[in-house]
């Protein structure tokens, strides 16, 4: 990225990738430690059966909008780069 880039697609961008790294860990953490409740305040031992697909639908989802985020800011940057290059010719 460079200096020419205007502050909202820089936010945008890190955002972006913050979001889809944190939804990758959600997701393993959810595949990893969902429990089936127990009547009462224990939990049982066995593991969730649709554990890895909630954790692959986390993992998927923050992917998809963390990237469109990222899509964004990468238009965002490039208008904002085109109107600087048209301001400084206008300048000349």
């Amino acid at each position: 990225m460079n200096r020419n880039e205007s502050m909202p697609a820089v936010i945008l961008y890190y955002f972006g990738w913050i979001l889809t790294i944190a939804g990758v860990v959600a997701g393993l953490y959810l595949g990893f430690t969902l429990d089936l409740p127990k009547d009462g305040y224990t939990y049982l031992t066995d593991p969730h059966p649709l554990r890895w697909v909630y954790g692959f639908s986390t993992m998927i989802g923050s992917a998809v909008f963390g990237l469109i985020l990222v899509g964004i800011s990468e238009v965002i940057a490039i208008i904002s780069e085109k109107s600087y290059e048209h301001k400084e010719l206008q300048k000349a």
